[in-house]
């Protein structure tokens, strides 16, 4: 059998279609009710078995009389085929245990993924296993037995706490706790895979107070947030920087740090460190705002510009950092309502500069705080928080936002998510009582969220209560407005989380329901342009330099020895001797882009570059640099020397909006992407994006500088990275 079901825009199924053959089958028909839908959303949804085997085509009509519209479609030979993937239900019940568990953190999995919080078991129908803070599910919902934490953690509080994954695949975990399966680890440890602690990452007597959202650079270093001062005896005010082995970094430099707690960082492609928190000022240097760039030494980079920063900002107001894998520009989330003069309620993107991202328009943003964002699916923002909503869309404490700021999916309450009814509600020295129809077990201070009251429209909100009688909650510094007339529901614990694909929720302590599944979009038949082969040999000149035209794209040094050529990420990520690959190991590149080369090949003593050629130095390019930004209109150096047109345009290699491309120099810049030198999955990025060029100029022993254009500015950027990179060469004339 092979079938297709509709999904609405949350990944329900829509359900009511009528079904036609467009052949002579008989027409048959699949009674779920009355719609009509388009061939596209017809293609994007699930499958499951609902059409004969053999059917190629059919007709899609409504059941409507009154509707006489069709369709055709072609059914794809993959669901033909029996490659359908079915709607996921859950088939036991499964949910954290106690009810009113919640999440502090999540690394999302296709096949499932791992999960911090504040939960002490795991129930599947009703058998509940012991699970204090962390366990591994599968994308069924049981739990991933390869993944054995045991006692696991002695405690799990406060959002900010976060659990990462290296490129290896082993876990860092921060947090509030002092103890892993009953042995000592003051709140940072490393596990394998399998749960066990990895004895390679050693902390000593670690931090003094707890940790927040971390991060990894590409050098391996752990980049540690939180309200900490030391670090196994080492000075380190709410930040530090530890060696992949956790010896601490003593060469990034704080001073007197940060005046109060750090949430979150970020390392960028260049080492340096966006850092979010609730400080108003770091060694010195006040009036931040909660955001601050740091070089890799520690000091300030003053070209992020964040003027005021976030406001307000303070005490138990984190800002929470965040990145979609490849890009340059970040989110920051948390309890703001504007950044520096900027309206951003609680959400905005920001570029390297400090200026705003305006590629992501959150429009009215969200109407209260957030404690949690994380990217799902590639480039997709889960988000919760306690927000009831979002640019104008209501969504009940969680939402997904794709990274243009659209929603993909919102969560609202719905009448049939709660049992506990009220029955009415009464005055009592102006505070308001709520009757429920049913015991509703609540305990004094417990918080709670009532919706749908009519009459007494001042009970609908949050609230902590106090316990009257077993029907009967008084709502904690509330006003009595008016008589009861009718309605209302009341709920005490939503919690919802991306497991694989799928999103689920479980309400008032109840099992897991699917509530969404993410279908990624089909692939775009229209044709794009084609970037054509770089024709070498025509030198550009520019001021007193002669630039070649193309990115280099030889396999041997200067001498005729042969480069090695690298496509294993592990081989790649150990070498101190040259290498190149072509972007993404796929040879159609060279000729378009170059090949990648490490700096190990640029220094070597062969000589990369043919002879009368040479890799320009960091100050040839700032030659180049400083002529084109005297050329009038001044500035826009990158600008000047990118190729002009888009791929979306049609007429270019670049992405949109590859901004302020004129190529008035000549020196006509294509993207080639980038190598990043580490162990990971994919280590390729930014092939339509990025121009990243290395100079013969060292840095250190483990870095050296380079150049880039971008495609979302206008600049000649660059900075130190890591020698294991492979970036592009253009070479200038001895």
């Amino acid at each position: 059998m092979t079938g297709i079901i509709l999904l609405t825009t949350v990944g329900d199924d829509a359900g009511p279609f009528n079904l036609y053959s467009n052949t002579s089958v008989p027409e048959f028909s699949v009674p779920f009710g009355d719609l009509y839908i388009t061939a596209e959303q017809l293609l994007a949804g699930y499958v499951t078995d609902q059409i004969p085997d053999g059917t190629t085509t059919i007709r899609i009509k409504s059941i409507n009389v009154n509707c006489t519209n069709y369709i055709d479609i072609s059914i794809p030979a993959c669901l033909i085929n029996g490659n359908a993937q079915e709607l996921f239900t859950p088939t036991s019940c499964y949910k954290f245990e106690p009810e009113g568990s919640y999440l502090l953190s999540f690394i999302n999995k296709s096949d499932g993924g791992y999960y911090y919080g504040a939960f002490t078991g795991y129930s599947e129908s009703g058998v509940i296993t012991d699970s204090s803070y962390l366990i591994k599910l599968n994308e069924d919902l049981t739990i991933d037995t390869s993944f054995d934490p045991g006692t696991s953690f002695n405690d799990a509080q406060y959002t900010g706490s976060s659990i990462i994954e290296q490129s290896d695949g082993k876990i860092i975990v921060t947090g509030t706790f002092t103890t892993y399966q009953g042995v000592g680890a003051n709140r940072i440890i490393r596990l394998n895979s399998d749960g066990t602690r990895d004895n390679t990452f050693v902390i000593g007597s670690g931090f003094d107070w707890y940790t927040q959202v971390p991060a990894i650079d590409s050098l391996g270093r752990i980049i540690v947030t939180g309200l900490f001062y030391n670090y196994n005896g080492n000075p380190a005010p709410r930040i530090a920087r530890l060696l992949s082995d956790g010896t601490f970094d003593p060469t990034l430099v704080t001073g007197s740090g940060f005046n109060s707690t750090t949430t979150s960082a970020l390392a960028n492609v260049d080492n340096s460190l966006i850092v979010g928190g609730y400080f108003g000022s770091y060694n010195g240097i006040n009036g931040l705002g909660g955001i601050i760039k740091l070089n890799t030494n520690g000091t300030r980079d003053t070209s992020f510009a964040s003027g005021t920063g976030f406001s307000p900002a303070g005490n138990y107001l984190p800002i929470y950092t965040t990145r979609i894998l490849g890009e340059d520009s970040f989110y920051a989330t948390g309890y703001f309502t504007s950044y520096n003069g900027i309206s951003a309620n609680r959400i905005i993107k920001l570029n390297q500069d400090g200026t705003r991202d305006t590629s992501f328009d959150y429009g009215t943003g969200f109407d209260d705080g957030i404690y949690i964002t994380q990217v799902i699916w590639d480039d997709k923002l889960f988000i919760a928080g306690f927000f009831k909503t979002y640019n104008g869309v209501d969504s009940y404490n969680y939402i997904i936002l794709n990274a243009d700021g659209s929603v993909l999916a919102s969560f609202d309450i719905n009448l049939y998510d709660s049992e506990l009814l009220v029955s009415g509600t009464s005055d009592n020295g102006g505070l308001i009582r709520v009757t429920t129809a049913t015991p509703h077990g609540f305990e004094t201070d417990d918080y709670v969220y009532i919706y749908g009251v009519e009459g007494t429209t001042n009970a609908n909100g949050e609230w902590y209560v106090t316990v009257i009688s077993p029907n009967i909650i008084e709502l904690q510094e509330s006003v009595y407005d008016a008589a009861y007339i009718s309605g209302g529901q009341i709920i005490s614990d939503v919690l919802i989380v991306p497991i694989g694909n799928n999103v689920f929720r479980l309400v008032d302590g109840g099992c897991f329901e699917r509530v969404y599944t993410y279908v990624p979009t089909t692939t775009s038949t229209t044709t794009t342009y084609v970037c054509p082969n770089c024709i070498s040999g025509a030198d550009v000149l520019i001021g007193t330099q002669e630039w070649t035209n193309c990115n280099l794209d030889v396999s041997t040094y200067a001498n005729g020895d042969p480069i090695d050529e690298v496509t294993d990420t592990t081989l790649w990520a150990g070498l101190t001797t040259g290498a190149w690959c072509y972007y993404d190991n796929n040879s159609v590149n060279g000729p378009i882009r170059g090949k990648l080369y490490n700096w190990y090949a640029v220094n070597d003593p062969r000589g990369l570059a043919p002879i009368g050629y040479h890799v320009p130095s960091i100050a040839e390019f700032t030659q180049l640099n400083d002529y084109l930004d005297a050329q009038l209109p001044t500035g826009n150096v990158g600008g000047k020397m990118k190729a002009t047109g888009t791929i979306e345009g049609n007429d270019g290699c670049w992405s949109s909006p590859n901004t302020g491309a004129t190529n008035s120099s000549g020196f006509k810049a294509i993207p080639g992407g980038l190598r990043i030198g580490e162990v990971l999955s994919n280590p390729f990025i930014g092939i339509d994006e990025v121009l990243q060029l290395w100079s013969s100029t060292e840095n250190d022993i483990n870095s050296a500088k380079t150049r880039l254009v971008n495609n979302a500015n206008d600049n000649l950027g660059g900075g130190n990275y890591g020698k294991k990179y492979g970036f592009s060469v253009r070479l200038i004339k001895d």
